[in-house]
């Protein structure tokens, strides 16, 4: 996360990230909403290829449809963490 993170912020899409924590116990998140939305607009169809998860995705509210930015960029974040951090002396420990 902290790779990815630190590239977008690298390449400019951004100028600083804020991470926000949920305290325990109160972990809805404003974003919950939207994914339930998409969850119920995918319900009883099988979508194929990636086109059809964007018609689902796009359509999911009908009031607000969500804006689909598609990037064909892709990112290997194991590896771009492996060359941009040392978590070693973040104590950060590796889960496998």
């Amino acid at each position: 996360m902290l790779a990815m993170i630190l590239t977008l912020v690298a390449k400019g899409y951004f100028t600083e990230k804020i991470h926000k924590f949920p305290v325990r116990g109160h972990t809805f998140l404003y974003c919950d909403r939207d994914f339930a939305l998409m969850e119920k607009s995918k319900r009883g169809k099988k979508p194929l290829v990636p086109p059809d998860l964007v018609e689902i995705i796009v359509l999911a509210n009908q009031k607000h449809p969500f804006l689909l930015v598609n990037n064909p960029e892709f990112f290997d974040w194991v590896e771009a963490a492996n060359k941009l951090l040392n978590t070693k002396k973040m104590y950060i420990s590796k889960r496998s």
